[in-house]
């Protein structure tokens, strides 16, 4: 696939391959300011057998942040399907550092899809409870 972007999404899932263009920057609470450069699934390592489907898939969201947001962390969600599957992460956000990678698993993918609206939503603080700084949306389109 060729990156048309910078704000591109690459994603393999076992035997599906996921492909779409999105970016956003924003300013949240504090004045943080966040730009989502890059989200990739990376896999799913394990069958759910006998379910249909994976567990432990993983991810990567890239992100550049302007400056430490209010609780020194920031946590990504963004949901895969309509199934109730999400991928989720946390990372600690240090003075001076602005690039980040953010590691996110979803705990069960149970169908490929070729087609997946999302949404990438950063938030300052370890949960999905804490204030929003950005919400992101994409499209991932592939085969499966």
């Amino acid at each position: 696939m060729p990156i048309h972007s910078i704000r591109c999404i690459a994603a393999m899932l076992g035997g599906l391959t996921l492909a779409g263009c999105a970016g956003a920057d924003a300013t949240g609470p504090a004045s943080v300011s966040v730009s989502v450069s890059r989200v990739q699934l990376t896999g799913c390592p394990k069958s759910a057998s006998p379910l249909p489907g994976w567990v432990n898939c993983t991810g990567t969201v890239s992100l550049t942040v302007s400056k430490p947001p209010s609780t020194g962390y920031i946590s990504v969600y963004f949901d895969y399907g309509s199934t109730g599957t999400f991928y989720h992460g946390q990372a600690a956000i240090a003075s001076g550092t602005q690039a980040y990678t953010v590691n996110v698993v979803a705990d069960y993918v149970p169908q490929c899809y070729t087609s997946v609206a999302t949404s990438v939503d950063v938030y300052d603080g370890t949960t999905s409870t804490a204030p929003l700084i950005v919400s992101v949306p994409m499209t991932l389109t592939g085969s499966c």
